[in-house]
């Protein structure tokens, strides 16, 4: 079982027992683990340190915190509501097809209850399987609940990815 504290925003945990089901006290430096699409890397330090996401090349560390709030999502539906960690957000959506045209239509809500939403963003995305739709925008507002929600999908392997960056 996994103790410790776990903070994949900013790419790096510390465990004290196990990570991805190895003991983490006979790991030694520069060895790897997956859990789930990203793969993580033990340091000289103790710590994992998150080299790829999803099969993408190398993650550079960086200063702030990245939350993935809908990961490739193919369907319509909200995404599970998570506290905002900041009052000052920014998004990044980006939308894939596997074949032809696509076109998806995400929003951005916010609730102070978790029950009433509020659209803050709404990403209108569209594009070919041989070129991804991304676009941006921030929310400077302390709202307490943050949630993405696809309104709209469609084409041939259609899917969209929300970040949020704090």
């Amino acid at each position: 079982m996994t103790t410790g504290s776990v903070d994949l925003g900013d790419q790096r945990c510390i465990l004290r027992d196990t990570f991805a089901g190895l003991p983490t006290r006979d790991i030694k430096p520069g060895t790897p683990a997956k859990v789930g699409k990203d793969t993580y890397e033990f340091s000289q330090d103790g710590e994992w340190i998150r080299t790829s996401a999803g099969g993408a090349a190398s993650v550079a560390k960086s200063t702030g915190n990245i939350s993935t709030l809908l990961d490739a999502v193919t369907a319509t539906g909200a995404g599970t509501a998570a506290e905002l960690p900041a009052a000052d957000a920014t998004f990044q959506c980006i939308a894939n097809g596997t074949s032809g045209a696509f076109s998806a239509t995400v929003n951005v809500e916010v609730s102070n209850d978790n029950t009433n939403w509020e659209t803050a963003i709404t990403f209108s995305m569209s594009g070919t399987a041989t070129t991804a739709d991304t676009a941006g925008d921030n929310i400077a507002a302390p709202w307490k609940y943050i949630r993405g929600n696809v309104t709209a999908i469609s084409g041939t392997g259609a899917n969209v990815t929300l970040t949020m960056g704090y």
